[in-house]
């Protein structure tokens, strides 16, 4: 009789514990650690985005700014190039024209 007895009290004992653990309300430290990692959760997400977007702008203005200063630095090498083609054959008709008058 005493066995059974006790197993019916553990039965009821079972049975009022999970009872109350489906149907108890989560406790405010439960629910302030659910807020917690919820907050930090969409912070981590928003901070990756932030990220991300800054990452791309930069990138694109960083480029921009290399393919203008490469076109700036071609003008200005074809433009010495057209110096250095001009005044080779300048000096090449003044020695041309040196000869001639020497004659």
């Amino acid at each position: 009789m005493r066995k059974q007895t006790d197993l019916d009290e553990i039965k009821r004992t079972a049975i009022t514990l999970l009872h109350t653990d489906i149907y108890e309300t989560p406790s405010e430290e439960e629910m302030s650690a659910s807020i917690s990692y919820n907050f930090l959760k969409w912070l981590l997400f928003l901070m990756l985005v932030a990220f991300i977007a800054t990452t791309v702008f930069l990138w694109m203005f960083q480029t921009q700014i290399a393919n203008n200063n490469a076109d700036n630095l071609l003008r200005l090498n074809i433009t010495d190039v057209k110096a250095d083609i001009k005044d080779a054959t300048n000096d090449h008709m003044l020695e041309i024209v040196r000869n001639i008058s020497a004659e």
